[in-house]
């Protein structure tokens, strides 16, 4: 932000423009301006009814705001144990730090425990954290660039929720 204000990436405002910047995108944050793709709700719903042992988390390279805002705009929030941003841990994706953090708050050990992202980064962070992971192909990125980072590769929250609900039945988290 400082560079982009100032020419100078070191500048002090950089640090005040950031927050600045994080405040005003989470404040509009609604279900039509962050809608989940077709079918997630239905399947993060589904899950918690037929697997309620299971404890979900959220981590995102975004501010800890916007995800939580995210979450409450679509109506899940209360699916979500831990809800954390960038500014939740210690490093950001595609660093594990976060992902044990989430680990560690949700009491689920790293091993038993299944990432799903829609991009390298995810892939990778779940890898550094010990994590299995599922990377969907809805989202950013199509199969090529996803798949060679993640344990599995998914096409539709359907094929997700199946892949996830296998997991679960076998005693993962």
């Amino acid at each position: 932000m400082a560079c982009h204000a100032t020419g100078e990436p070191d500048h002090p405002c950089g640090a005040a423009l950031g927050v600045a910047f994080d405040e005003m995108y989470v404040t509009l944050v609604t279900s039509e301006t962050c809608p989940f793709f077709d079918g997630i709700e239905s399947m993060l719903r589904s899950l918690r009814r037929d697997s309620p042992h299971v404890v979900v988390g959220a981590l995102s390279n975004a501010c800890g705001g916007y995800v939580r805002r995210v979450l409450s705009a679509n109506g899940v929030n209360s699916l979500f144990a831990v809800q954390f941003g960038v500014d939740d841990v210690p490093k950001p994706k595609p660093y594990g730090d976060g992902l044990l953090q989430c680990c560690k708050a949700l009491g689920v050990e790293p091993a038993e425990a299944i990432y799903v992202g829609d991009a390298p980064t995810d892939g990778k962070a779940a890898r550094a954290a010990g994590m299995q992971s599922i990377g969907v192909v809805w989202g950013s990125f199509e199969e090529a660039v996803v798949g060679p980072e993640f344990d599995t590769v998914v096409a539709t929250p359907s094929e997700l929720h199946n892949a996830l609900a296998r997991r679960a039945a076998m005693g993962g988290a």
